[in-house]
Protein backbone atom coordinates (compact mmCIF):
# COMPACT_ATOMS: atom_id res chain seq x y z
CA UNK A 1 0.00 0.00 0.00
CA UNK A 2 1.54 3.20 -0.77
CA UNK A 3 2.21 5.38 1.93
CA UNK A 4 -0.23 8.56 2.15
CA UNK A 5 2.45 11.86 2.03
CA UNK A 6 1.89 14.81 4.15
CA UNK A 7 1.05 17.91 1.98
CA UNK A 8 4.53 19.78 1.26
CA UNK A 9 4.54 23.67 2.55
CA UNK A 10 4.78 24.55 -1.45
CA UNK A 11 1.31 23.00 -1.77
CA UNK A 12 0.15 24.85 1.45
CA UNK A 13 1.57 27.96 -0.01
CA UNK A 14 0.53 27.70 -3.38
CA UNK A 15 -3.41 26.74 -1.76
CA UNK A 16 -3.31 29.60 0.66
CA UNK A 17 -1.97 32.41 -1.95
CA UNK A 18 -5.46 32.33 -3.53
CA UNK A 19 -6.43 33.89 -0.81
CA UNK A 20 -3.90 36.24 0.21
CA UNK A 21 -5.02 39.64 1.19
CA UNK A 22 -2.76 42.28 0.97
CA UNK A 23 -3.19 44.86 3.94
CA UNK A 24 -1.23 47.48 2.93
CA UNK A 25 -4.55 47.91 0.23
CA UNK A 26 -7.27 47.88 2.82
CA UNK A 27 -4.59 50.44 5.36
CA UNK A 28 -5.01 52.91 2.01
CA UNK A 29 -8.95 52.29 1.88
CA UNK A 30 -9.04 53.06 5.90
CA UNK A 31 -7.15 56.19 6.74
CA UNK A 32 -5.90 55.98 10.07
CA UNK A 33 -6.39 59.45 11.11
CA UNK A 34 -9.92 59.23 10.17
CA UNK A 35 -11.11 55.59 11.21
CA UNK A 36 -8.88 55.43 14.03
CA UNK A 37 -10.78 53.54 16.66
CA UNK A 38 -11.77 54.13 20.02
CA UNK A 39 -11.44 52.80 23.07
CA UNK A 40 -14.66 53.48 25.56
CA UNK A 41 -14.31 53.94 28.66
CA UNK A 42 -17.07 55.33 32.01
CA UNK A 43 -17.29 56.77 34.89
CA UNK A 44 -20.07 56.53 37.34
CA UNK A 45 -21.15 56.63 40.69
CA UNK A 46 -19.51 52.92 40.63
CA UNK A 47 -16.17 54.73 40.20
CA UNK A 48 -16.43 57.96 42.12
CA UNK A 49 -18.71 59.99 40.77
CA UNK A 50 -21.05 61.92 43.78
CA UNK A 51 -24.26 61.16 41.42
CA UNK A 52 -24.56 60.42 37.52
CA UNK A 53 -25.95 63.18 36.13
CA UNK A 54 -23.33 66.04 34.92
CA UNK A 55 -24.51 69.50 34.28
CA UNK A 56 -21.07 70.92 32.46
CA UNK A 57 -17.37 69.63 32.14
CA UNK A 58 -14.79 71.81 31.30
CA UNK A 59 -10.74 71.20 31.18
CA UNK A 60 -9.05 73.54 33.42
CA UNK A 61 -5.63 75.34 32.84
CA UNK A 62 -4.17 73.25 35.62
CA UNK A 63 -5.00 69.95 33.57
CA UNK A 64 -7.88 68.30 35.83
CA UNK A 65 -11.18 67.85 34.32
CA UNK A 66 -14.08 69.90 36.29
CA UNK A 67 -17.58 68.83 36.64
CA UNK A 68 -20.67 70.53 37.64
CA UNK A 69 -23.40 68.28 39.39
CA UNK A 70 -26.28 68.41 41.28
CA UNK A 71 -24.09 66.78 44.34
CA UNK A 72 -21.07 69.65 44.25
CA UNK A 73 -18.14 70.36 42.03
CA UNK A 74 -16.17 67.59 40.68
CA UNK A 75 -12.32 67.71 39.97
CA UNK A 76 -10.93 64.26 38.27
CA UNK A 77 -7.23 63.41 37.83
CA UNK A 78 -7.82 61.03 35.51
CA UNK A 79 -7.69 58.39 38.29
CA UNK A 80 -9.06 59.46 41.73
CA UNK A 81 -12.38 62.04 41.68
CA UNK A 82 -12.07 64.87 44.33
CA UNK A 83 -15.62 65.82 45.02
CA UNK A 84 -16.61 69.70 47.04
CA UNK A 85 -20.17 69.72 48.33
CA UNK A 86 -21.74 71.56 51.30
CA UNK A 87 -20.53 68.97 53.76
CA UNK A 88 -16.22 69.71 53.08
CA UNK A 89 -16.60 73.05 51.59
CA UNK A 90 -17.10 76.42 53.62
CA UNK A 91 -18.35 79.27 51.31
CA UNK A 92 -20.52 77.23 49.00
CA UNK A 93 -23.79 77.87 48.90
CA UNK A 94 -25.27 74.50 47.57
CA UNK A 95 -24.84 71.56 46.06
CA UNK A 96 -26.90 71.73 42.71
CA UNK A 97 -24.45 73.21 40.33
CA UNK A 98 -25.58 74.02 36.93
CA UNK A 99 -22.94 75.97 34.93
CA UNK A 100 -18.87 76.30 35.57
CA UNK A 101 -16.42 78.49 33.64
CA UNK A 102 -12.86 79.09 33.97
CA UNK A 103 -11.69 82.81 33.81
CA UNK A 104 -8.88 83.54 31.81
CA UNK A 105 -7.16 84.64 35.56
CA UNK A 106 -7.41 81.12 36.47
CA UNK A 107 -10.80 81.45 39.02
CA UNK A 108 -13.79 78.92 38.60
CA UNK A 109 -17.13 80.72 38.21
CA UNK A 110 -20.11 78.40 38.92
CA UNK A 111 -24.31 78.95 38.96
CA UNK A 112 -26.40 77.53 41.23
CA UNK A 113 -30.00 76.06 40.71
CA UNK A 114 -31.09 78.25 43.16
CA UNK A 115 -29.44 81.00 41.18
CA UNK A 116 -26.04 81.69 43.12
CA UNK A 117 -23.05 82.76 41.74
CA UNK A 118 -19.83 81.29 43.59
CA UNK A 119 -15.70 81.90 42.78
CA UNK A 120 -13.23 79.26 43.28
CA UNK A 121 -10.05 80.98 43.04
CA UNK A 122 -6.73 80.02 45.47
CA UNK A 123 -8.55 77.39 47.16
CA UNK A 124 -11.41 79.88 48.40
CA UNK A 125 -15.28 79.42 47.60
CA UNK A 126 -16.81 83.34 47.44
CA UNK A 127 -20.36 83.37 46.87
CA UNK A 128 -23.45 85.22 46.72
CA UNK A 129 -25.81 83.89 49.24
CA UNK A 130 -29.74 84.24 49.14
CA UNK A 131 -29.87 87.33 50.24
CA UNK A 132 -27.50 88.68 47.56
CA UNK A 133 -28.47 86.64 44.49
CA UNK A 134 -28.09 89.19 41.65
CA UNK A 135 -31.58 90.80 40.50
CA UNK A 136 -33.65 87.53 41.45
CA UNK A 137 -31.27 84.64 40.84
CA UNK A 138 -28.32 84.23 38.19
CA UNK A 139 -29.40 82.57 34.83
CA UNK A 140 -25.97 82.80 33.13
CA UNK A 141 -22.43 83.84 33.23
CA UNK A 142 -20.48 85.07 30.40
CA UNK A 143 -16.49 86.31 30.25
CA UNK A 144 -15.85 88.96 27.28
CA UNK A 145 -12.31 89.30 25.64
CA UNK A 146 -11.50 92.16 28.29
CA UNK A 147 -11.94 89.64 31.44
CA UNK A 148 -14.83 91.08 32.52
CA UNK A 149 -17.49 88.26 34.28
CA UNK A 150 -20.80 89.02 33.13
CA UNK A 151 -23.75 87.85 34.51
CA UNK A 152 -27.51 87.52 33.32
CA UNK A 153 -30.04 87.23 35.75
CA UNK A 154 -33.86 86.96 35.93
CA UNK A 155 -34.48 90.30 36.03
CA UNK A 156 -31.62 92.03 33.80
CA UNK A 157 -27.49 92.11 33.59
CA UNK A 158 -24.65 92.42 36.31
CA UNK A 159 -20.95 92.60 36.00
CA UNK A 160 -18.12 91.80 38.29
CA UNK A 161 -15.83 95.25 39.35
CA UNK A 162 -14.22 95.44 42.63
CA UNK A 163 -15.32 91.76 44.07
CA UNK A 164 -18.82 92.95 43.53
CA UNK A 165 -21.70 92.19 40.94
CA UNK A 166 -22.51 95.90 39.69
CA UNK A 167 -26.22 96.02 37.75
CA UNK A 168 -25.87 97.15 34.18
CA UNK A 169 -28.71 99.21 32.15
CA UNK A 170 -30.80 98.36 34.57
CA UNK A 171 -33.48 100.92 33.75
CA UNK A 172 -34.39 99.36 30.85
CA UNK A 173 -32.65 95.68 31.26
CA UNK A 174 -35.33 93.93 34.06
CA UNK A 175 -36.04 90.62 32.11
CA UNK A 176 -34.88 87.31 32.31
CA UNK A 177 -31.60 86.85 30.46
CA UNK A 178 -30.49 83.75 28.44
CA UNK A 179 -27.31 84.13 26.63
CA UNK A 180 -24.84 87.01 26.80
CA UNK A 181 -22.61 88.39 24.14
CA UNK A 182 -19.73 91.42 24.05
CA UNK A 183 -19.30 92.30 20.91
CA UNK A 184 -15.83 93.48 18.98
CA UNK A 185 -17.23 96.95 18.62
CA UNK A 186 -18.16 97.30 22.37
CA UNK A 187 -21.37 96.32 21.71
CA UNK A 188 -23.37 93.95 24.61
CA UNK A 189 -26.01 91.71 23.26
CA UNK A 190 -28.33 90.75 25.77
CA UNK A 191 -30.19 87.47 24.60
CA UNK A 192 -33.82 87.49 26.48
CA UNK A 193 -35.86 84.29 27.10
CA UNK A 194 -38.69 85.07 26.15
CA UNK A 195 -38.37 88.62 24.34
CA UNK A 196 -36.15 88.67 21.49
CA UNK A 197 -32.81 90.45 21.46
CA UNK A 198 -31.69 93.62 22.92
CA UNK A 199 -28.46 95.50 22.06
CA UNK A 200 -26.71 98.39 24.34
CA UNK A 201 -24.19 100.36 22.58
CA UNK A 202 -22.80 104.10 23.67
CA UNK A 203 -25.39 103.82 26.25
CA UNK A 204 -28.47 103.21 23.35
CA UNK A 205 -30.69 100.32 23.67
CA UNK A 206 -32.05 98.38 20.34
CA UNK A 207 -34.44 95.96 20.85
CA UNK A 208 -35.43 93.13 18.33
CA UNK A 209 -38.25 90.95 18.52
CA UNK A 210 -40.47 88.81 16.35
CA UNK A 211 -42.47 92.07 15.52
CA UNK A 212 -39.65 93.80 13.83
CA UNK A 213 -37.57 90.53 11.82
CA UNK A 214 -36.25 88.10 14.46
CA UNK A 215 -36.99 84.37 13.94
CA UNK A 216 -38.38 83.80 17.06
CA UNK A 217 -38.68 85.50 20.67
CA UNK A 218 -37.02 82.85 22.93
CA UNK A 219 -33.34 83.39 22.12
CA UNK A 220 -30.78 80.43 23.45
CA UNK A 221 -27.28 81.09 21.25
CA UNK A 222 -25.04 84.33 20.07
CA UNK A 223 -21.92 84.71 18.03
CA UNK A 224 -20.06 87.13 16.50
CA UNK A 225 -17.63 85.60 13.37
CA UNK A 226 -14.95 86.48 12.01
CA UNK A 227 -16.04 89.31 9.76
CA UNK A 228 -17.96 91.38 12.79
CA UNK A 229 -21.32 89.60 11.83
CA UNK A 230 -23.51 88.75 14.88
CA UNK A 231 -25.63 85.64 14.49
CA UNK A 232 -28.36 85.16 16.25
CA UNK A 233 -29.83 81.46 16.88
CA UNK A 234 -33.69 81.28 18.73
CA UNK A 235 -37.00 78.85 18.70
CA UNK A 236 -37.91 79.89 15.34
CA UNK A 237 -34.03 80.07 13.27
CA UNK A 238 -31.23 81.83 12.82
CA UNK A 239 -30.77 85.60 12.11
CA UNK A 240 -28.06 87.59 11.34
CA UNK A 241 -27.23 91.36 11.95
CA UNK A 242 -24.52 92.88 9.81
CA UNK A 243 -23.75 97.06 8.46
CA UNK A 244 -27.24 97.69 11.03
CA UNK A 245 -29.29 95.52 9.52
CA UNK A 246 -30.91 91.94 10.84
CA UNK A 247 -31.53 89.54 8.31
CA UNK A 248 -32.81 86.17 8.46
CA UNK A 249 -31.17 82.97 7.25
CA UNK A 250 -33.38 80.49 5.51
CA UNK A 251 -33.60 76.75 6.53
CA UNK A 252 -36.83 75.68 4.65
CA UNK A 253 -35.20 74.55 1.76
CA UNK A 254 -32.15 72.73 3.07
CA UNK A 255 -33.79 70.99 6.07
CA UNK A 256 -37.72 71.15 5.58
CA UNK A 257 -40.69 72.80 6.81
CA UNK A 258 -40.30 73.37 10.64
CA UNK A 259 -38.97 75.30 12.85
CA UNK A 260 -35.46 74.58 14.06
CA UNK A 261 -34.61 75.51 17.38
CA UNK A 262 -31.54 76.59 17.44
CA UNK A 263 -29.29 75.65 20.61
CA UNK A 264 -25.45 76.95 19.64
CA UNK A 265 -22.79 78.35 17.72
CA UNK A 266 -19.37 77.17 17.50
CA UNK A 267 -16.05 78.23 15.51
CA UNK A 268 -13.01 76.82 16.26
CA UNK A 269 -10.08 78.96 16.86
CA UNK A 270 -8.13 80.33 13.09
CA UNK A 271 -11.51 78.67 11.46
CA UNK A 272 -13.77 80.22 9.37
CA UNK A 273 -16.63 77.51 9.49
CA UNK A 274 -19.10 78.15 11.67
CA UNK A 275 -20.92 75.20 13.21
CA UNK A 276 -24.85 75.23 14.38
CA UNK A 277 -26.71 72.95 16.31
CA UNK A 278 -30.18 72.37 16.51
CA UNK A 279 -32.52 70.33 18.37
CA UNK A 280 -32.91 68.17 15.54
CA UNK A 281 -29.44 68.25 13.23
CA UNK A 282 -25.98 69.82 13.22
CA UNK A 283 -25.31 72.32 10.32
CA UNK A 284 -22.03 73.94 8.76
CA UNK A 285 -21.71 77.82 7.34
CA UNK A 286 -18.98 77.97 4.77
CA UNK A 287 -18.09 80.17 2.39
CA UNK A 288 -21.47 81.89 2.55
CA UNK A 289 -23.31 78.74 2.11
CA UNK A 290 -25.47 76.46 4.26
CA UNK A 291 -24.88 72.37 4.73
CA UNK A 292 -26.14 69.72 6.55
CA UNK A 293 -23.93 67.06 8.38
CA UNK A 294 -25.27 63.81 6.76
CA UNK A 295 -26.15 61.34 9.65
CA UNK A 296 -26.78 63.76 12.23
CA UNK A 297 -30.09 63.56 12.50
CA UNK A 298 -31.02 62.91 16.63
CA UNK A 299 -31.67 65.26 19.56
CA UNK A 300 -29.70 67.67 20.29
CA UNK A 301 -31.24 69.75 23.55
CA UNK A 302 -27.94 71.82 25.26
CA UNK A 303 -25.06 73.80 24.61
CA UNK A 304 -21.43 72.93 24.75
CA UNK A 305 -21.77 69.53 22.64
CA UNK A 306 -19.02 71.17 20.67
CA UNK A 307 -15.37 70.70 20.75
CA UNK A 308 -12.29 71.42 18.79
CA UNK A 309 -8.63 70.05 19.75
CA UNK A 310 -5.15 72.07 18.85
CA UNK A 311 -5.37 71.61 15.21
CA UNK A 312 -8.78 73.04 15.02
CA UNK A 313 -10.45 69.45 14.49
CA UNK A 314 -13.95 69.33 15.46
CA UNK A 315 -16.33 66.95 17.71
CA UNK A 316 -19.35 66.38 18.57
CA UNK A 317 -21.49 63.62 19.89
CA UNK A 318 -25.20 62.59 18.65
CA UNK A 319 -27.26 59.63 18.62
CA UNK A 320 -24.69 57.39 18.99
CA UNK A 321 -22.25 58.35 17.09
CA UNK A 322 -19.19 60.74 17.35
CA UNK A 323 -18.49 62.82 14.42
CA UNK A 324 -14.70 64.29 13.93
CA UNK A 325 -15.08 67.16 11.41
CA UNK A 326 -18.34 66.01 10.15
CA UNK A 327 -17.17 62.53 9.70
CA UNK A 328 -18.43 59.63 11.21
CA UNK A 329 -15.50 58.07 13.46
CA UNK A 330 -17.02 55.85 16.04
CA UNK A 331 -20.30 54.31 16.56
CA UNK A 332 -21.66 53.07 19.91
CA UNK A 333 -22.20 49.33 19.79
CA UNK A 334 -26.51 49.10 19.60
CA UNK A 335 -26.81 47.15 23.07
CA UNK A 336 -25.45 50.68 23.90
CA UNK A 337 -27.88 52.84 25.44
CA UNK A 338 -27.37 56.63 23.78
CA UNK A 339 -25.71 58.88 25.99
CA UNK A 340 -28.53 61.40 27.05
CA UNK A 341 -28.36 64.93 27.63
CA UNK A 342 -24.69 65.61 26.43
CA UNK A 343 -23.97 68.45 28.84
CA UNK A 344 -20.40 68.55 27.10
CA UNK A 345 -17.53 67.49 25.16
CA UNK A 346 -14.22 68.06 24.98
CA UNK A 347 -10.55 66.88 23.44
CA UNK A 348 -7.52 66.55 25.72
CA UNK A 349 -3.77 66.68 25.09
CA UNK A 350 -3.54 62.94 24.15
CA UNK A 351 -6.29 62.71 21.59
CA UNK A 352 -8.89 61.51 24.06
CA UNK A 353 -12.44 62.72 23.52
CA UNK A 354 -14.75 63.20 26.64
CA UNK A 355 -18.57 63.31 26.84
CA UNK A 356 -20.51 64.43 30.13
CA UNK A 357 -23.94 63.30 29.89
CA UNK A 358 -26.71 64.33 32.35
CA UNK A 359 -27.64 60.91 33.20
CA UNK A 360 -25.15 58.78 32.38
CA UNK A 361 -21.62 59.74 34.05
CA UNK A 362 -18.53 60.52 32.16
CA UNK A 363 -17.37 58.89 29.26
CA UNK A 364 -13.89 58.91 27.34
CA UNK A 365 -12.82 57.85 23.75
CA UNK A 366 -9.55 56.77 23.63
CA UNK A 367 -7.63 56.33 20.48
CA UNK A 368 -6.50 52.45 20.37
CA UNK A 369 -3.02 51.66 20.01
CA UNK A 370 -4.70 48.26 18.46
CA UNK A 371 -6.38 48.33 14.67
CA UNK A 372 -8.65 45.21 14.31
CA UNK A 373 -8.63 44.10 10.46
CA UNK A 374 -11.16 41.66 9.55
CA UNK A 375 -14.14 41.31 6.99
CA UNK A 376 -15.68 44.60 7.38
CA UNK A 377 -12.83 46.01 6.61
CA UNK A 378 -11.91 43.99 3.47
CA UNK A 379 -10.20 40.60 5.04
CA UNK A 380 -11.72 37.76 2.48
CA UNK A 381 -12.90 35.57 6.26
CA UNK A 382 -12.07 36.40 9.87
CA UNK A 383 -10.05 33.13 10.13
CA UNK A 384 -6.23 34.25 9.53
CA UNK A 385 -3.45 31.48 9.71
CA UNK A 386 -0.76 32.76 8.04
CA UNK A 387 1.08 36.19 8.32
CA UNK A 388 4.30 37.44 6.00
CA UNK A 389 5.56 41.10 5.83
CA UNK A 390 6.49 41.27 2.37
CA UNK A 391 9.66 43.33 0.88
CA UNK A 392 8.33 46.54 0.20
CA UNK A 393 6.37 46.50 4.09
CA UNK A 394 3.38 45.12 2.89
CA UNK A 395 1.60 42.50 5.06
CA UNK A 396 0.23 39.42 3.57
CA UNK A 397 -2.42 37.53 5.42
CA UNK A 398 -3.71 33.46 4.11
CA UNK A 399 -7.32 33.38 5.37
CA UNK A 400 -9.26 30.20 5.62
Amino acid sequence: MPRLQPISTALWTLRVTALLVCLSAVSAAQPMDSTAPFVHETWTVREGLPVNGITRLIQGNDGYLWMSTFDGLVRFDGVRFTVFSTGNTPGLPSNRIVYILEAKDGALWMLTEQGHVVRFQDGIFESYGPDERPGGGATTLYEDEQGTIWVGTEKGVRYFEDGRLVPFAEDVLDQSVEVLLRARDGALWVGLRWNGVRRIKDGSLTAFTANNGLAGNEVAALHEDERGVIWIGSVGGINRFQHEQLSNLALDGLLGPGARPVTEFFRAPGSDVLWIGTSREILYYEKDELHKIEGSDGSLRFRNSFAADKDGTVCFYMSGRLFRNGEIVHEFPPETPPLLEIRGVLHDHEGSIWVASGSQGLHRLKPSVFRVYSEPEGVAHENIYPILEGRDGAMWLGTW
